[in-house]
């Protein structure tokens, strides 16, 4: 059983390859004040977890960007509340740990399940095996980051970020708090809904042009379709609601068969492997 150790600068880190159960995400707030665009609060997400083996909780604080208007954090710390648009930094900690937890191969939590992501309560009782590997970006906006080893030398490492590598299982959903409200379901009634939803694509055919426009040799997996939406949300200003139709459609079979049909996009390959490639004119 791996255990919870720290090893700087030995590529591992705390909770690298560690598996455990998320048993809550909370929000907490930082620094505020207000510039130009309006007030604004910097935040972290605080993830309770219990590795396999220990007896006791370890708490991580994870980055998460900047709550703006009136957005705020809710008393019991586990919502986002507020009437002004928001949506979570894909580019934080915080937002690159969500995206590992519901893309990438294997086992993922199902993304309906977190809604509007202001709230993560549906995610409390998943046990995941988590990994941290070296943020680039972050390491080169903020340098390395320096620590005293056991030796008293100081020494210096890459910074890194907490990611989920595999969900080993989720948690209960009949009659809970977690449980998904809304889905498309299989089969016959499942392949209508998506077929209804594929009707008014004008949204999606855009995002998914853009994305692709954007993307090496204009092609992009199908594995990777959720995270590119949130880059793309981001960056178009796009509220929760929206980016949560656009990237709904664009995982749906029913979308990217029409897409080809339509001559917007060639598939290469099969299922979630496949690869969506921009059409040429």
């Amino acid at each position: 059983m791996p255990l919870p150790i720290r090893r700087p600068g030995k590529g591992g880190g705390f909770l690298n390859n560690v598996a455990g159960v998320i048993k809550s995400i909370e929000f907490v707030g930082g620094n505020n004040g207000e510039n130009e665009y309006g007030p604004w609060l910097a935040y972290s997400a605080k993830a309770t977890i219990r590795p396999d083996g220990a007896e006791k909780d370890v708490e991580q604080y994870i980055p998460a960007g900047f709550l703006r208007g009136n957005n705020t954090i809710s008393k019991n710390g586990r919502r986002i509340e507020g009437s002004d648009p928001y949506m979570l930094d894909g580019n934080t900690p915080f937002g690159k740990f969500v995206v590992s937890l519901v893309e990438g191969e294997g086992t993922r939590f199902p993304e309906d399940r977190l809604g509007d992501l202001r709230s993560y309560e549906a995610v409390d009782g998943t046990r995941v095996t988590f990994e941290r590997k070296v943020d680039e970006e972050e390491t080169k906006r903020q340098g390395m980051r320096k620590y005293t080893g056991t030796d008293g030398k100081e020494r210096e490492v890459p910074r890194d970020v907490l990611l989920v590598k595999e969900v080993l299982a989720l948690p209960d959903t009949k009659g809970g708090k977690g449980a998904s409200k809304t889905t498309t379901g299989g089969g016959a009634k499942g392949a209508a809904v998506a077929t209804a939803a594929a009707a008014d694509t004008d949204a999606t055919d855009a995002a998914l042009t853009a994305i692709l426009s954007a993307a090496k040799d204009r092609t992009l997996s199908r594995s990777k379709v959720s995270s590119s939406v949130i880059g793309y949300a981001l960056k178009a200003g796009l509220d929760g609601a929206v980016r949560e139709s656009i990237r709904t459609q664009l995982s749906s079979d029913a979308y990217v068969a029409d897409a080809v049909e339509r001559g917007l996009i060639v598939v290469e390959g099969e299922g979630k492997a496949a690869n969506l490639i921009l059409a040429t004119d």
